[in-house]
This record gives C-alpha cells, sequence and structure tokens, in this order.
C-alpha cells in the first residue's frame, strides 16, 4: 500500500508542476488563443510521460485556460478585446514553496475577469527572483501578490523596491503592515478536536508542520480546543512531519508507540494523515474502528487517494480571487494595507472518524 500510494502522490505533484509550468509559457509567450505544441512535444521537453502531461492539461482545461479537441489539438483561449503582449492591468504573482496550482487558477479567474494579466514568478530560485525584480522595475504592474512565501525577509525587500498594493496569500506576518489572505485553519483545527471531544476522546494527538512558525495558527486551533474543554496540553501527544505520506507514518509510529497512545489523530495535511494511517494499520490498529483520524485540506480524491479520511476543507481558488479582489479594493481605497482575510473552513466527516468513540 504505501509504495502504491507514495507513487501516486509523486505523480500528481509531477502533473501540477506542468499546469504550472505551461501558465508561465502561455503566458511569457504570448500564446494567447493559439495552438500548444502536441503532448508528444512537451513530454519530451518537460521530461515527464504523456499520461503526466495530460493530467497536466486536464487541471487547464477545468480552468478553462485551454480547450482540447479532437484531431484538431490544445487551443489556448483567447484573452478578449487584448492583443499578444498587451493588457489593461497587471499583477506579478511571486510563488514559493509549496505553491498550488488551485491558488493559482483563482487568482488568474478574477485577473481575467478584470482584465488583467496575471504573470507567476518563481521565487524559490534565484533566476526566478531576478526575473521577477526585472518586471517589477520594467513598470506597468497593477498590484503584486506573494503565494506561500514564509520568510519576512523577502516581503521586507520587496517593500523597499515596491509602494503599491501587496498582498500574502497563505500566510500573514501581523507585524508587517501587509494583507494576509489565508483560510481559517486554526478555527478548522478547532473544529475537528471538538468533534474528537464530542466522541469521547481525550487523549488526541496532532502531527504538525516539520516547523511550527510555518503554520503556528493550526496548532493554536489545537490548543485552544483542548483547553476549552479543560484538557491540559501534553506535548509528548505533538508530533511532526513534512507535508509527506512517509514523514506522516514516522510521526505516526512515535505516536502510537507512546506507552499511552493517543486514541485519536488530528493531522496538518491530508498527505501526512494518510501516512499516520499506514503507521496505525502497522500496528494493529485499525483507522474508523480503534482509532479516529482526521485530516487537512480534503485533497486525497484529487490526490488519486481514498475518499475515506475525515478531514478540514477549504476552497484554494478562492484564497486567490480574494487576493486579487483585496488588490482592487487598496488600489480603489476601499482597504488599507495590513489585516488578515480570512476564508472559511469546514469539516468533512468521514469513516476514519465518523463513529469512532473513545475505547471503554
Amino acid at each position: 500500500m504505501q509504495n502504491n500510494m507514495i507513487s501516486t502522490i509523486g505523480r500528481s505533484l509531477m502533473s501540477q508542476e506542468v499546469a504550472k509550468r505551461l501558465r508561465l509559457i502561455i503566458d511569457e509567450q504570448n500564446l494567447w488563443g493559439k495552438l500548444l505544441a502536441p503532448e508528444r512535444e512537451l513530454a519530451d521537453a518537460f521530461g515527464v510521460s504523456r499520461d503526466t502531461v495530460r493530467k497536466g492539461l486536464d487541471e487547464l482545461e477545468r480552468e478553462g485556460l485551454i480547450s482540447r479537441r479532437q484531431g484538431l489539438g490544445t487551443q489556448v483561449r483567447a484573452r478578449e478585446g487584448l492583443t499578444p503582449g498587451q493588457a489593461l492591468g497587471q499583477v506579478l504573482v511571486g510563488c514559493g514553496t509549496g505553491s498550488a496550482s488551485e491558488f493559482m487558477s483563482g487568482i488568474a479567474e478574477v485577473a481575467g475577469a478584470e482584465r488583467w494579466l496575471a504573470a507567476f514568478g518563481n521565487l524559490v530560485m534565484a533566476s526566478g527572483r531576478a526575473e521577477f525584480s526585472a518586471r517589477l522595475a520594467a513598470g506597468g504592474v497593477d498590484g503584486v501578490i506573494l503565494l506561500s512565501i514564509t520568510d519576512p525577509r523577502t516581503v521586507q525587500e520587496l517593500q523597499a523596491a515596491w509602494s503599491g498594493p501587496l498582498v500574502l496569500v497563505d500566510h500573514y506576518f501581523p507585524e508587517l503592515p501587509v494583507t494576509g489572505v489565508m483560510e481559517d485553519c486554526a478555527g478548522g483545527i478547532r473544529r475537528a478536536v471538538e468533534h474528537l471531544l464530542a466522541l469521547g476522546h481525550r487523549r488526541i494527538a496532532y502531527v504538525e508542520p516539520s516547523q511550527r512558525g510555518l503554520n503556528p495558527w493550526k496548532y493554536r486551533g489545537y490548543a485552544e480546543a483542548l483547553a476549552a474543554a479543560g484538557i491540559p496540553m501534553d506535548e509528548s501527544l505533538v508530533g511532526q512531519a513534512a507535508p509527506q505520506f512517509d514523514a506522516g507514518q514516522r510521526a505516526g509510529e512515535r505516536l502510537l508507540a507512546l506507552a499511552d497512545p493517543p486514541t485519536a489523530v488530528v493531522a496538518c495535511s491530508d498527505r501526512v494523515a494518510w501516512g499516520v494511517w499506514r503507521a496505525a494499520e502497522l500496528a494493529g490498529r485499525k483507522v474508523g474502528a480503534d482509532l479516529a483520524l482526521v485530516g487537512y485540506g480534503d485533497d486525497s480524491a484529487v490526490s488519486g487517494l481514498g475518499q475515506e479520511l475525515s478531514s478540514v476543507a477549504f476552497d484554494p481558488a478562492e484564497l486567490g480571487r480574494r487576493a486579487v479582489r483585496t488588490i482592487l479594493d487598496l488600489r480603489a481605497g476601499r482597504a488599507k494595507p495590513g489585516g488578515l482575510v480570512l476564508v472559511p473552513t469546514e469539516l468533512v466527516i468521514r469513516e476514519s472518524s465518523r463513529n469512532v468513540r473513545r475505547p471503554a
């Protein structure tokens, strides 16, 4: 099960990267209204399989960016009212590690409706940062969005070079005068813990990101729910894992090996939760029967995994939409820099936790 699951996740990530690179190519080479290269040529250029390219194109087609017709090829939609290389407005999007295509699709959707060109740049690599700075210096930029940037120095450096509207997506620095757009992850984790408390669980573990500073809000929701129920914090029940299946499995193995192991686990992502699930199986614990498990992100189906996992769901595309709308509000003077815009989350209860009451 483990090897198959890791392989499935890897293929999903590769197809998302293909979709991301195609968005950049369409923008940079002004391919609006034109045909893309055949799948075979794209596979050779990207060094991936045709199946991976096909899945990436599926994602772009769902967004409405392209259309495919048998025998006619893949057509990039035209940017109505605009000639290639020209736009009535432009928003630069600087992407950090782990930037998801769903965020980008929401940005592109609202930017397109406003007849703005959304230009994406990778800020992880030095070459990408240099290109981003060059675009900014060239002028004609109406707003900047930073996606999944967790280093405040990057934001401060950009603020020194750019005085226009700036919005963070998927992170927030309360000490900086920059508006953040995030999902209500604290509220989502809090509801997950409350759900487990209602089932009678008191030994509830939480597997958080490998660095708490990457997302302290999820931990806050976990701690607040326990405190409200009068349950003292037990840091031995807090594990850490990178957002990967195998890291989740290792964290789950440690937690389940405790002298007094948890009867329920909340994980910071679905991939980590599936790793905990595998650890439970190896330990002879049945998820959904004698161990309750809740993930975060509700992206198991998208990743090609099962749909038995309870999870905190939110719409990543809505974060992208809110970011562009916030840029519009800042430009129009309807908002001031700073503060946090929260997108709602929802707890989706499935078999992994629905009827798993605390063992007697």
